[in-house]
């Protein structure tokens, strides 16, 4: 019995470790995340200069977003956003719909660049998201409950 409880306090000890690590390295490990499949999908260089995610007050923010240009356009980023901040409602997680307390987007900007045969690099981007996700989704596609949500506040 007693090594039974010396390997339960273990087990708890380890769990308690492995999700104050995780939470305490959350912000960076959302970049990372942010970076490397925003990279795979646009197929260009994505990064971020902060990730801020407050689970307490059900808020998260991305600073200094970047997307690169794909290859043959000349700007070196298609867009940039300096600041996007989302706010839920950590009840509505629970059911539906999904409450959006705020969505704000601050300093966007594009650089929407044509080619003489008349694309763009925000439709090979798009093409590129596409791409990935239909690659992501596979063949089967299931009937899925429809999502509602509500947007309080939304500025850009």
């Amino acid at each position: 019995m007693k090594k039974a409880l010396i390997v339960l306090a273990v087990i708890v000890v380890v769990i308690a470790a492995g999700v104050y690590f995780l939470l305490s390295n959350l912000n960076s490990l959302v970049a990372g995340m942010i970076e490397k499949y925003g990279s795979e999908a646009t197929q260009t260089s994505v990064t971020v200069s902060d990730v801020n995610i407050s689970i307490r007050d059900s808020r998260g923010s991305i600073k200094g977003l970047t997307v690169a240009n794909p290859e043959g356009f000349d700007a070196a980023n298609a867009f940039e956003m300096d600041d996007i901040t989302l706010a839920i409602d950590a009840q509505s997680l629970r059911g539906s719909p999904l409450v959006v307390e705020e969505i704000r987007i601050l300093s966007p900007v594009v650089f929407a660049e044509f080619t003489g045969s008349g694309s763009s690099n925000l439709n090979q981007l798009r093409k590129n998201v596409e791409d990935y996700t239909a690659g992501k989704a596979g063949k089967k596609e299931e009937a899925k409950e429809e999502k509602r949500i509500v947007i309080k506040k939304f500025i850009f």
